[in-house]
């Protein structure tokens, strides 16, 4: 255990958002645990993500005041050792402020779960590619360390930093069954859990689920999406909440991770199959990026390319429940061993402690490298 230890944490959003909250609001528990104080200070305020579906009008005042109040934390550095930063401390500002932020008061550790750097570097207007490009780099070089949540950003990141920490969106495991659930031997439940900036990566498979379902007693469920998700008789959406989300989850037969191989869906970290492996289900998902490493085709569920293979995947665990059930405890156990917050957040926290080691010239408990 560290003592004394001093963090800022500055995610990119509130609890509103899952990456931020699982990341980082989530976290802070775990690190208090283990002797580390934590002052969390979200760039964009609560609603934010409301405001942004919702009222679009209203973002330029929301992100002007949210540069103020990121400016008004970083006045107070000295009361901190090391900071916690989700992606950038200022999004779409050029490096030069990054730079001038981040000044030597303090350890610097930056966190990803996605893919953030193509945002820039593959951004449809020139001048954001021309002006934004290396920046993401460039916070990574300067950091002490970068923690990644899959396996592509890790590759990424290894160009600018050596010292990387291999750290998956993980859940925690008390918040999950700890039996596997009893679901209906008769009705098929295929879900989707997410939101809806995701939900457009699902409009590829409606025809394949709507046909799927036509022929079988099976329905699905899209937890979260937005109003472009697709529709159909057999599928319903559902509103996502923190409080339900588990129990929703426990009902389905599989959960299902369909992503295109695009450059930024490929940093994804798999956070969805991660959740129904939780709730020991079997999974289907797209083979791209992170998906598979998590899923061991045929032990805790299947990839699936072509429309073929997600009509054959999911034909498989309709009419096998038993298979599907093994497969959901493969995958239960695999997140325990790997996936689950208990395992997650102590690495996270030693990160921290380490960083903190290497500003005050003390030597490292692990060491550089991927960990």
């Amino acid at each position: 255990m560290t003592t004394g230890i001093r963090a800022l944490l500055l995610p990119r959003y509130s609890q509103d958002a899952a990456s931020s909250r699982y990341r980082f609001f989530e976290m802070v528990p775990a690190f208090e645990a283990a002797g580390i104080s934590c002052t969390v200070a979200p760039f964009f305020d609560d609603g934010y993500i409301a405001d942004r579906l919702k009222r679009p009008s209203t973002l330029a005042g929301s992100a002007l005041r949210a540069y103020r109040r990121r400016w008004r934390v970083l006045r107070n550095l000295q009361a901190y050792d090391v900071a916690l930063v989700q992606m950038e401390l200022f999004p779409y500002a050029p490096w030069r402020v990054e730079d001038r932020a981040m000044t030597t008061e303090v350890a610097w550790v930056v966190d990803y779960d996605d893919a953030w750097f193509h945002r820039y570097d593959d951004n449809r207007n020139p001048l954001v590619r021309l002006a934004l490009k290396d920046k993401i780099g460039a916070i990574m070089k300067r950091a002490t360390s970068v923690v990644a949540g899959s396996h592509y950003l890790l590759d990424y990141a290894g160009r600018f930093n050596q010292d990387l920490v291999w750290a998956p969106t993980s859940i925690d495991i008390t918040r999950y069954p700890d039996t596997q659930p009893a679901t209906s031997d008769r009705e098929f439940v295929i879900g989707w859990i997410g939101s809806p900036a995701t939900s457009s990566y699902l409009s590829p498979l409606r025809s394949m689920l709507l046909e799927f379902c036509a022929a079988r007693n099976a329905r699905v469920v899209f937890m979260g999406a937005g109003d472009d998700a697709p529709s159909g008789s057999c599928i319903t959406r559902i509103p996502w909440s923190a409080e339900g989300e588990v129990d929703e989850i426990s009902r389905w037969h599989v959960g299902i991770m369909p992503l295109p191989d695009s450059p930024f869906a490929r940093g994804k970290c798999a956070f969805k199959i991660i959740q129904y492996m939780g709730c020991w289900e079997p999974v289907v998902a797209s083979p791209v990026g992170e998906n598979s490493w998590v899923v061991e085709h045929g032990v805790n569920g299947f990839l699936a390319n072509s429309m073929a293979e997600w009509t054959q995947a999911l034909s498989q665990l309709y009419e096998n429940r038993d298979a599907g059930s093994r497969m959901g405890f493969a995958g239960r156990a695999r997140v325990e061993q790997n996936y689950s917050r208990q395992i997650v957040a102590p690495k996270v926290a030693r990160c921290l402690a380490d960083a903190v080691g290497r500003r005050d010239g003390k030597s490292s408990t692990t060491g550089g490298g991927s960990r």
